[in-house]
């Protein structure tokens, strides 16, 4: 029997003035509790999505492969695929997710390049120490996306998601060579 696969639009759980969101692992639990929505179930979302876990380990399923989970583990969540949480949530973390067109508008053929190579990658692994290298950005996205000011908040959290692409492959390439 063929199990009905839900897709999920971005605009479902997220109301920003701007494709953008960036949420803590722990956040988009509660958020999916309290709306009776099950994240074990496999689901196809209609945006891309990066995880980014800072702490613990687990699983996740992507494309019905279990995928291992641990402090540094960045997951590229690419448009139309399906994924599933792990029921009950032991790693901490965050979820940055944006409709693909928040970035590629305007996008330099560099840039495209950095996006494209991080969501044609199944996962990157960061290791723990140039972890605290990426936590100036998440920061900035965080406190960026909070703001309730909307001038320019588009073009900063876009200009900051690109410079943690950036950063990433910086840091494998890095890794690669050491």
């Amino acid at each position: 029997m063929k199990q009905h696969i839900e897709n999920i639009v971005f605009s479902r759980f997220v109301n920003q003035p701007i494709p953008f969101e960036f949420i803590s692992l722990e956040e988009l639990y509660k958020r999916c509790n309290m709306s009776g929505y099950d994240l074990s179930i496999p689901h196809r979302i209609a945006f891309h999505a990066l995880l980014v876990i800072l702490e613990g380990e687990s699983t996740h399923f992507i494309d019905f492969k279990e995928i291992p989970l641990k402090t540094g583990t960045i997951i590229p969540l690419s448009k139309d695929q399906v994924h599933a949480f792990h029921k009950t949530p032991t790693v901490k973390g965050y979820v940055i997710s944006f409709e693909e067109g928040f970035i590629t508008k305007n996008i330099s053929e560099k840039n495209l390049f950095h996006f494209l190579h991080i969501f044609n990658t199944q996962t990157i692994l960061i290791p723990k120490k140039h972890l605290s290298n990426l936590l100036p950005f998440l920061s900035l996205l965080k406190s960026t996306h909070d703001t309730t000011i909307t001038a320019i908040k588009s073009e900063i959290i876009n200009s900051t998601l690109m410079s943690l692409f950036v950063k990433f492959h910086n840091i494998v390439t890095h890794k690669k060579l050491t």
